[in-house]
């Protein structure tokens, strides 16, 4: 018998996205929405984006924006984990990133503020040393963790730069 979180052994079996038990509802956008969830393998959070309806041209870009994502790999970006489909619906499992948007902490230290933005421009500045132009950047899309790391988010609107 697997071992789970108080909230991931009260889910409801809709709740389940195969590996992955959606707990509670974090926000929504455009194309679907973001879930905290249990992954009953790895036994670790998650952030589990759902795809809100599976037309062509959503489900083209969802897997492009994974796919994108998952290429990237640095410090403060949040690592895409899997992409999927379980219960008709299709996810994309990425870290859990367990703390504020920017946004939702303006009026920080004027220092820290600095450093933050520091994080994202070394970020951004990985993608774009990998060929990804992000197009989205917002107080919305960085996230700083429980440690105060800055992580850049939401790859939706990325493209990648032609050579």
């Amino acid at each position: 018998m697997e071992t789970l979180p108080p909230e991931a052994a009260a889910a409801r079996p809709e709740d389940r996205f195969g590996r992955y038990i959606a707990t509670s509802r974090l926000g929504e956008g455009g194309f679907g929405e973001v879930w905290k969830a249990w992954d009953t393998s790895l036994h670790r959070w998650v952030a589990l984006k759902l795809l809100r309806a599976a037309d062509g041209n959503d489900l083209e870009r969802f897997t492009r924006e994974a796919r994108t994502a998952a290429r990237l790999s640095h410090p403060n970006i949040a690592a895409v984990y899997e992409v999927g489909q379980a219960n008709g619906r299709h996810f994309i499992a990425m870290q859990w990133i367990d703390g504020p948007t920017l946004k939702a902490l303006a009026g920080a230290e004027p220092r820290q503020g600095a450093e933050w933005i520091r994080d994202a421009a070394r970020a951004v500045h990985a993608a774009h040393a990998s060929g990804v132009i992000h197009r989205d950047l917002k107080p919305d899309n960085l996230m700083r963790d429980g440690a105060g790391r800055l992580f850049v988010l939401d790859f939706g609107l990325a493209r990648e730069m032609k050579s």
